[in-house]
């Protein structure tokens, strides 16, 4: 199956423009884009039961849970996971650079996106790039985000936070996609060196792809 794409515009509430596979499960525009999202994933949880809601995202990925592998051990993961690569830098600006003015742009654009979203956990890497895309979200929430490079434990931190919590994780080009197989999701396209603006929700082992920025 291949992912849905969605564009988020610079506010992510009010003037959002998208589209659902099922007309019946068009949220109302009162709704963040975020929330409606959730809602089709799974909407006995989010907003009450929709019907016809749960295919109605054409989704990346798989109806049943992976086989063999990191994935399998991991499969079953309920948890509602955000991925998103840190925010732009400038190209040759070092081992750990921080965002450009775009960059700084794109993680305010981030905080009004996710503002609805739920997010109750927050993983950021020790490169600063990473921290500064999460800071302005982790300081509206009031969360203070955990510092972690391991995929491992990042995977493991997010399943002890059971089906209440919602977990955004902000990350890298390459540490991104082994985050999602070891939460049961199915490989990742991967992110080009100059992307920035792709969000990724994982659900039950599903991926859906967003835009943002």
């Amino acid at each position: 199956m291949g992912a849905c794409e969605v564009e988020l515009d610079d506010l992510g509430h009010r003037n959002f423009s998208f589209t659902w596979a099922r007309a019946g499960c068009c949220p109302s525009r009162a709704e963040s884009l975020p929330l409606a999202l959730l809602r089709c994933y799974q909407p006995q949880r989010v907003l009450g039961s929709v019907p016809g809601c749960n295919a109605a995202i054409t989704r990346q990925g798989l109806d049943s849970p992976v086989s063999g592998g990191v994935a399998e051990e991991e499969a079953g993961i309920s948890v509602v996971v955000i991925l998103i690569r840190h925010a732009d830098v400038t190209p040759d600006g070092g081992a750990d650079p921080p965002l450009n003015a775009s960059g700084a742009t794109r993680a305010q654009q981030l905080r009004h996106v996710l503002s609805d979203a739920g997010v109750t956990a927050i993983f950021v890497s020790s490169l600063q790039r990473t921290q500064a895309t999460a800071q302005p979200l982790a300081g509206d929430l009031g969360l203070q985000a955990v510092v972690q490079d391991d995929t491992a434990s990042i995977a493991a931190a997010i399943r002890q936070l059971g089906n209440a919590g919602t977990a955004l994780v902000v990350g890298h080009t390459n540490t991104l996609p082994d985050v999602v197989v070891r939460l049961g999701g199915p490989p990742m396209t991967p992110i080009a060196a100059t992307e920035f603006d792709r969000l990724v929700v994982l659900v039950n082992g599903s991926l859906c792809t967003l835009r943002y920025g």
